[in-house]
């Protein structure tokens, strides 16, 4: 049998020669430090300390249990750091002063560590260096043991050490009952790393941290804390204005965001009490009351017995919204239906007869209504397009649009004033409208009656060929419809964004709880008016079959005598007999378009 001469060799090489670059075992590095420690550890009183010319003293007595137990002791020789020079005699300090031995010791730190930036890099004199922090012989790993480094945290800055051993994280630095879960010194201010290199400052930086442990689940879980405090601050108004910020904060005056640390301080983190919330206020708002501060309703969720008026709010739209659109979209599928079934009887614009005694057409709206109308289109689309994008700041889309009108303060400022000349037209409608009803003594068309109520139901019947065709008047239930919701709708956001745009005034008058309310009506019923347009709206004007591709009648004033007739017929007649009755008068024939030969059905409301 031959004998593997060549792999036997290979082995014993291996087993016996130690590999480059391999750490020496704690064995060998005893061995290395047992001159050095033999002095070191039991020194005469008059050779263990030294006297710089300045009067500065350092000890060289040294603990060599400390030092085996020491990050550096299990890797590292005292030749590795203080070089050979030291075998045999000790050169003298070059030194003069304690300083400038321990700024020397400092780059000497520097020659093994090249990846590690101290944020202490500042160039004054007393600016912290390495060893003020670290202490070579004794100090073990971060990760293993942080209380030593975190204790000479506070030596600097001893009174925000204070606060924080007396705040909500002061487990994170106890002697007795360290807990790792709990974020240090170090977690906001890292000693270590590129400043200048930092992708987000200081302040947004430290709230992410913030946001990253209160929506961990499983601390959430362990520690019995609220589910909702990272939600309930990101869905509020100053935690969307930090997420409209985090990013472009450099720079921004900080005074201007509300974060974690501004109510539960940055070092005496902990929970507020009533009185604690006003004087939070009150440092943004002038005169801030606890009325105004129960705006805050806090970080737990709201329900009938917390914020009852807020979860009315709240579920009352998330079921309104949802029934609303889906009755809409079953009201226009059942009226396309109807017009696949009836097309054929369709007669073009251009080949509708006319009638002898009545025009071509007939006016609908004056002038000032179209510009009314024409304003409301204008307003309505600023107000979506700089107040909706603020409630998504995740969205890359609705941070571009953010980003086209300025940024967050310029958006709220335009929706602002777009908000205030909305609510001056919407008051100038209602003033226009009261004054007309007094002159004319006549009830206005466009209030609802029961009528519309039945008529509602008849051309659900007719559009699916169960019953005839209702007759409409000079506003059908659908347009009617419309104008209330949008009329209401209007007065709702207009009057709950007054109360946003002027708190303090309004907690005057109104307890808090109000505010909260109104700013989750004010985006409800928002959502829900863009909802009805795109849907009901945009259906009406532009793609039901009758006046594709666009309703004209709002745009010129007019509408076609033909259309008069289908869509409003009651309206049509009364036409027909004002000119009967004027042509009675003046002795002259009257109009003889016979009605009956009207088409048996009616256009769908729009």
């Amino acid at each position: 049998m031959r004998i593997p001469v060549v792999p036997l060799v290979l082995m014993f090489l291996l087993l016996a020669v130690p590999a480059w670059g391999q750490e020496p075992l704690p064995e060998e590095i005893d061995a290395l430090n047992e001159d050095c420690l033999a002095c070191h550890e039991d020194m005469d009183e008059d050779e263990k300390e030294y006297v710089f010319s300045t009067g500065e003293v350092i000890s060289f007595q040294l603990d060599g249990d400390a030092i085996r137990r020491s990050a550096h002791g299990e890797i590292l020789a005292c030749s590795s750091c203080h070089g050979e020079e030291y075998a045999d005699d000790h050169p003298d300090f070059s030194e003069p002063s304690e300083r400038g031995y321990a700024k020397a010791r400092s780059e000497l730190c520097q020659s093994c560590h090249e990846e590690i930036h101290p944020r202490h890099s500042a160039e004054a004199e007393d600016a912290p260096m390495c060893t003020d922090c670290h202490s070579a012989h004794a100090d073990r790993s971060f990760e293993t043991e942080p209380l030593p480094i975190l204790n000479r945290c506070g030596r600097c800055h001893e009174s925000e050490f204070e606060d924080f051993k007396a705040g909500g994280h002061a487990e994170a630095v106890s002697e007795t009952s360290l807990n790792r879960d709990l974020p240090d010194c170090n977690t906001c201010h890292p000693a270590h790393g590129d400043t200048e290199g930092d992708q987000l400052p200081m302040i947004a930086r430290v709230t992410t941290l913030c946001i990253d442990c209160h929506s961990n689940s499983l601390l959430i879980l362990k520690y019995e804390r609220e589910g909702s405090v990272v939600t309930s601050y990101m869905d509020d108004f100053h935690g969307l204005t930090f997420q409209h910020l985090v990013t472009g904060l450099k720079g921004t005056d900080s005074s201007e965001i509300m974060t974690c640390a501004t109510c539960h301080g940055a070092h005496d983190v902990g929970p507020l009490t009533e009185e604690e919330v006003v004087a939070v206020c009150a440092n943004c708002h002038d005169g801030a009351s606890t009325r105004f501060a129960g705006a805050w309703l806090g970080h737990g969720e709201v329900g009938l017995e917390r914020g009852a008026i807020v979860w009315i709010v709240r579920i009352g739209y998330q079921f309104l919204i949802p029934i609303m659109l889906i009755g809409l979209l079953v009201h226009i599928i059942i009226q396309i239906l109807h017009h696949r079934r009836t097309h054929a009887d369709e007669v073009s614009e251009e080949e509708a007869e006319t009638v002898e005694g009545l025009p071509s057409s007939v006016q609908r709206f004056s002038k000032l209504e179209r510009a009314q109308h024409s304003a409301v289109i204008f307003l309505f689309s600023m107000l979506v397009l700089t107040g909706i994008p603020q409630s998504y700041p995740s969205s890359g889309l609705a941070g571009a649009v953010i980003d086209f009108w300025g940024g967050i303060f310029a958006a709220r400022l335009i929706h602002r004033t777009c908000g205030f000349v909305f609510v001056t037209l919407l008051a100038a409608h209602v003033v226009r409208a009261v004054i007309l009803t007094l002159r004319s003594h006549e009830r206005p068309e466009i209030l609802p009656t029961a009528k519309d109520f039945r008529d509602i139901i008849a051309s659900l019947r007719h559009h699916l060929g169960l019953g005839p065709a209702p007759r409409f008047g000079k506003f059908d239930y659908g347009e009617k419809f419309e104008y209330w919701g949008f009329f209401l709708g209007g007065c709702l956001i207009g009057g709950t964004g007054i109360l946003l745009v002027f708190p303090e005034f309004a907690t005057t008058y109104l307890p808090g709880v109000i505010l909260a309310a109104a700013r989750l009506a004010h985006g409800y019923e928002a959502t829900l008016a863009v909802l009805v347009v795109l849907i009901w709206h945009l259906w009406g004007v532009t793609l039901r079959p009758e006046v594709f591709p666009l309703d004209t009648t709002m745009l010129t004033g007019k509408m076609s005598l033909r259309r008069l007739r289908e869509e409003h017929t009651l309206e049509y007649e009364r036409l027909v007999a004002e000119r009967n009755k004027e042509a009675a008068v003046a002795g002259k024939e009257g109009v003889t378009e016979p009605l009956e030969r009207m088409p048996e059905r009616a256009v769908p409301p729009g």
